[in-house]
């Protein structure tokens, strides 16, 4: 696709995965969606903004984590590749944002703005569709990993993590993995030395 940027292009095959019959031009979505690179540590939400960005991944990690008026931090989840993240009940409202959104590495990112998603409907109403079922897959990826910490242990969620995404214990720190899982970083360092002894002794 010549003059598209490569993110953007990206994004392009994550619509048509998601809607086979999307009629909705690559030329539209490169006008609305903008691509940036966000820097490690660099937050693309902030607890209590009324911004409701939403964005796909096309390189690196985020982590969405709730602050607590304790200083605790819990992450409700960590972006992959080729996947939307946001702040699905603040997004889809008119309330503050309940979650920060933070980069764990250096990224690309494809993003667009509630406001403009209603010009973008205006321009090109097929793109609900996209929404709808893009905010589906959203929903359906936190109602897992809910399901996952009330019905496996932690050794069993850690290595089923481990085996759907094997590169995040080498791009994610710890402690953030230890948040997911709902462990502490001490009992997550006990699942991997155990496993690695389960591999030496195998």
């Amino acid at each position: 696709m010549e003059g598209v940027n490569p993110i953007i292009i990206g994004l392009d095959s994550y619509f048509k995965r998601l809607v086979p019959d999307s009629s909705v031009p690559v030329e539209v979505t490169q006008r609305y969606f903008k691509p940036v690179v966000i820097r490690r540590n660099d937050y693309v939400l902030r607890q209590g903004s009324h911004v409701r960005p939403i964005f796909y991944v096309h390189n690196g990690y985020f982590r969405l984590f709730r602050e607590e008026p304790d200083g605790s931090a819990f992450t409700r989840a960590i972006s992959t590749r080729g996947k939307f993240l946001v702040d699905v009940f603040q997004f889809m409202g008119d309330g503050l944002a309940q979650q920060n959104i933070q980069a764990i590495t250096d990224c690309e990112i494809a993003m667009i703005y509630r406001e403009d998603i209603h010009k973008l409907y205006e321009e090109h109403p097929g793109f609900k569709d996209i929404e709808i079922k893009l905010l589906e897959d959203v929903v359906i990826q936190l109602a897992k990993r809910n399901e996952s910490l009330l019905t496996l242990n932690a050794d069993y969620r850690y290595k089923k993590l481990m085996r759907d995404h094997p590169d995040l214990i080498r791009s994610v720190p710890v402690k953030d993995i230890a948040s997911l899982l709902g462990i502490t970083p001490q009992s997550l360092s006990r699942l991997r030395s155990s496993e690695l002894k389960g591999i030496r002794n195998g």
